[in-house]
């Protein structure tokens, strides 16, 4: 999740697990479920206090050591959640 502000950017990272999704309504939709790393509530409350936003970016495979160095070479702030 990339996170403008005024000075930088702020860029959260976690290694999420996609799940199936089972709602047979939204079969039809673009939509995704996942699985974070701790549980849901930890997540979350990291995720809001850091400042996440709405829309978040998924990257297929493990290559957060990838991004985490990117967003430290663009000097923007990195937290792995």
């Amino acid at each position: 999740n990339l996170i403008p502000s005024k000075e930088t950017f702020t860029i959260l990272i976690s290694q999420i697990e996609l799940v199936e999704v089972k709602n047979s309504a939204m079969v039809d939709t673009v939509n995704g479920w996942f699985k974070p790393p701790i549980p849901v509530r930890d997540f979350l409350a990291g995720f809001s206090h850091l400042g996440g936003t709405h829309h978040s970016v998924i990257v297929y495979g493990n290559e957060i050591g990838i991004i985490c160095d990117f967003g430290k070479i663009m000097g923007w702030k990195v937290y792995e959640i």
